[in-house]
């Protein structure tokens, strides 16, 4: 019998040196260019398979109007064709929307011009490889070099196939119809995370010297923490907002970790005042750390508020930008203790039982939106919803997803409008006092019908279970 393998990434913090960090600058900005290139090369494309599209219909409809339309307009379409093709693309939209005569006149003034012509396709992944061929000849610095060449070459493809997966998904909003359909984002070099994935498996690792081979970078300093089991496919550089590095490593053919079959079966629910409540009575709660760490960063950000820059329109002073970056480390550190306890508390909750019930994560309809009348004081609401916002219950529900994957655990997953925490665990009755934001507030209750008292987290972990018991029976 064949053994089972699973996908499995590593994440490891990396320290370049300064020639190293020169090279993966260079990198990003390599693929941002290629990624924003053929982004436009892709939009202005399909607006015109969609222009000529628009303008035959307008032809067979009415089209003696539009040489009238043009000669009032040419100036107009000049300067929508001169733009960014983002913009670009947002001003066709317009016209499309309001003046839909105006729009066919656009596509016939650029037909006559020829800036568009009707049979354009849109350029497949393939197409785009080869047009990078040439893209890499063509684009020269000053000194006449092929500056594209320089990066690493193999990321430059990876882009080509991030941005075909991003029209894929616009392609399927389009023809799904959900919500409003836009075309994917230009990169920016001001983003918060800057990254580049390139192939692993040329990938060395010295883990008694502490470093890792990257193509076409050398041995870059790195803390390998553990072993990297499986076969190294591909990895991801990456660059935070604080100035960390970190590259993440994606592996196949890893063995997964055994898991001892133990015929429990327990319910998680996240709650507010507690981290998570198991249906057994197992509480996880905030860290002493992480509550420290909660107060250090209000104290900075406090102190952030008050300095020059901290108010609108204000430019922002060097102790300003000092303060913002401190405040920035605290970010990360809070996230990184706050992933930490879940990986924790998911851990412990896929080794200890072989079946797991959890709730159906909506974290939005627990969270009163604007405009809707309050129901508690603002500062209570403000404390409920940061808890229940703090308490990572979409990421925990993931983690013991994919946990539970590999351990060959079942997962059920309950409906989000389930009312688990109103419902009676002993005879069923359901309390309406407790439910909405203000029934967050009632964390024991008597039930009026049998007269057992329950704390409100642990009755919800125990229906939560009755009720995964019940849709595993009928599946």
């Amino acid at each position: 019998m064949e053994e089972r393998t699973i996908h499995k990434a590593y994440k490891f913090r990396l320290y370049p040196n300064a020639q190293q960090r020169a090279f993966m600058g260079k990198t990003f900005g390599c693929c941002r260019f290629v990624y924003n290139h053929f982004l436009a090369v892709r939009i202005d494309a399909f607006e015109q398979k969609r222009g000529f599209e628009a303008l035959d219909d307008y032809l067979e409809a009415d089209g003696d109007g539009l040489t009238c339309m043009i000669a009032d307009e040419a100036g107009h379409f000049a300067a929508i064709y001169d733009q960014r093709p983002d913009r670009r693309a947002r001003d066709l939209r317009l016209l499309k929307d309001y003046r839909p005569g105006v729009y066919a006149a656009y596509w016939l003034w650029a037909e006559g011009e020829g800036l568009a012509k009707r049979g354009v396709n849109v350029p497949t992944r393939f197409d785009m490889s080869k047009m990078l061929t040439i893209l890499k000849r063509e684009t020269l610095d000053e000194e006449g070099v092929a500056w594209l060449n320089e990066a690493d070459s193999v990321a430059l493809t990876y882009e080509l196939q991030n941005l075909d997966n991003a029209f894929s998904q616009f392609f399927r909003r389009v023809k799904g119809g959900r919500g409003k359909a836009g075309f994917p984002r230009f990169k920016s070099r001001k983003a918060d995370r800057q990254s580049y994935k390139t192939s692993a498996k040329s990938m060395k690792f010295d883990y008694e010297g502490g470093r890792v081979t990257l193509p076409k970078c050398g041995a870059v300093r790195c803390v390998l923490h553990r072993e990297v089991e499986g076969r190294p496919v591909s990895a991801t550089v990456s660059l935070a907002s604080v100035g960390r590095w970190w590259v993440s490593i994606a592996c196949d053919g890893v063995v997964p970790p055994e898991h001892v079959p133990t015929g429990r079966e327990v319910a998680a629910e996240v709650g507010v005042t507690h981290t998570v409540v198991t249906s057994d009575g197992v509480v996880y709660d905030k860290g002493r750390s992480y509550e420290k760490l909660e107060r250090q960063l209000a104290f900075q950000q406090q102190r952030l508020s008050r300095m020059v820059g901290g108010r609108k329109g204000e430019a922002p002073s060097n102790r300003y930008r000092k303060q913002a970056r401190r405040v920035a480390k605290l970010h990360a550190r809070v996230a990184a203790a706050r992933r930490d306890a879940l990986h924790n508390i998911s851990r412990d909750l896929v080794d200890g039982a072989d079946v797991i019930v959890v709730r159906d994560a909506d974290v939005s309809s627990m969270i009163s939106k604007q405009g809707e009348k309050r129901e508690v004081p603002r500062e209570v609401e403000a404390k409920i919803h940061r808890n229940v916002s703090d308490g990572g219950m979409g990421e925990l529900v993931r983690q013991i997803k994919y946990k539970a994957d590999w351990a060959d655990c079942d997962v059920v997953v309950v409906p989000g409008d389930y009312p688990s925490t109103q419902r009676c665990s002993a005879c069923g009755f359901v309390n309406g006092e407790l439910a909405g934001v203000k029934g967050l507030r009632i964390r024991e209750w008597t039930c009026p019908e049998c007269g057992a008292h329950h704390e409100r987290d642990l009755n919800s972990a125990s229906n939560l279970l009755e009720e995964g018991r019940r849709l595993r029976e009928n599946l």
